[in-house]
């Protein structure tokens, strides 16, 4: 299983269409959706990538993963094993 949270340093702030991201390393800002704002408060204190699937509808799992594998290649999130 693995374990998401974000990177040391990486902040979000929720805004009427979503939210920023914003990695002050790298002076990185990313806009997000509601959808996406949810997932970033579910890893703030790290989850259980399974179980936020797990609770995730369905149709929705298939996009969940990629967001949560865009989020990692852009260094937002680190996973551990």
């Amino acid at each position: 299983m693995a374990f998401v949270k974000l990177k040391e340093g990486v902040k979000y702030r929720s805004e009427d269409f979503g939210g920023l991201v914003f990695d002050p390393s790298r002076s990185l800002i990313l806009e997000i959706n509601r959808a996406g704002l949810s997932i970033f408060q579910a890893l703030k204190n790290g989850v259980c990538e399974e179980s936020l699937l797990a609770k995730t509808p369905q149709e929705f799992r298939q996009s969940v993963s990629r967001f949560l594998n865009i989020l990692a290649q852009l260094d937002l999130v680190k996973r551990e094993v």
